[in-house]
């Protein structure tokens, strides 16, 4: 397996490509919302850019009691 499919496996919300001129890695997230782009030179260190992007889980809010 390459890289390419290994890092569109572990994150298929994102567009992910190598650059053909200058070889840099890119992810653009998909769907709505504000557009996202990330690159790096690297598959490994962009797959821990979009580590770092992805939302927290939302916890549901505490009722008082």
């Amino acid at each position: 397996m390459n890289d390419l499919d290994d890092i569109t496996g572990q994150y298929p919300g994102w567009y992910i490509w190598q650059g053909l001129v200058n070889g840099l890695w890119h992810a653009r997230r998909k769907g709505g919302g504000p557009v996202v782009l990330l690159h790096d030179n690297s598959p490994r260190e962009l797959a821990e850019q979009i580590r770092a992007y992805q939302p927290l889980p939302q916890r549901a809010p505490s009722v008082p009691g």
